[in-house]
């Protein structure tokens, strides 16, 4: 990349030499995308593999629970909560193999940013990504505060939607429709 820039600041530079480092400069991103999307991949099956783990020990819970605790808790209700933490745990997952990456992927984004630049400029591109991080972190806990109120919410409305569902059920089952009408 750096060679790249040189090229195309020299006037007196030959195409040749051009050709040769478009070339090497799409060799290169060709190959961090081939082995970023196998990172996702192998970060993808990881995830599939912490679901089944996850899966079969919130089986053998529920296979261990009471009648009384059976009969107060739907299905739905279990459907709708191991399903929001499993597509969680996988989007987070997924992205782990981006963790070891980052850093790396910073500091030569930084380095070729200062060489063909100014160093300010890295810097005050490093601090503006600092910056950034915090005020993602700060919005995801502010996030993860308003999605606990919704859920109380939630929970609330499955709960009487389902006791109508109950009862609707128990007056279709004893034919009580034309009495309650």
């Amino acid at each position: 990349m750096i060679t790249m820039i040189r090229w195309l600041n020299d006037p007196l530079a030959e195409m040749r030499d051009g050709y040769i480092n478009a070339a090497a400069f799409g060799g290169l991103m060709g190959t961090s995308i081939l082995f970023g999307n196998a990172g996702y991949f192998r970060g993808y099956i990881f995830a599939l593999n912490i679901r089944k783990i996850i899966s079969i020990s919130m089986m053998e819970k529920v296979s261990r629970l009471s009648m009384k605790s059976l009969t107060e808790t739907n299905s739905g209700k279990l459907v709708t909560i191991v399903s929001g933490e499993f597509q969680a745990i996988e989007r987070g997952l997924s992205m782990a193999p981006m963790l070891i990456a980052a850093p790396f992927i910073n500091i030569v984004a930084y380095g070729v940013l200062g060489y063909t630049t100014s160093w300010e400029f890295a810097a005050f591109g490093l601090v503006f990504w600092i910056v950034l991080v915090l005020l993602q972190h700060y919005s995801s806990v502010i996030s993860k505060k308003l999605k606990l109120k919704e859920a109380v919410h939630n929970d609330e409305r499955q709960k009487l939607v389902n006791d109508m569902v109950v009862g609707a059920r128990t007056i279709k089952c004893y034919a009580w429709e034309n009495f309650y009408t």
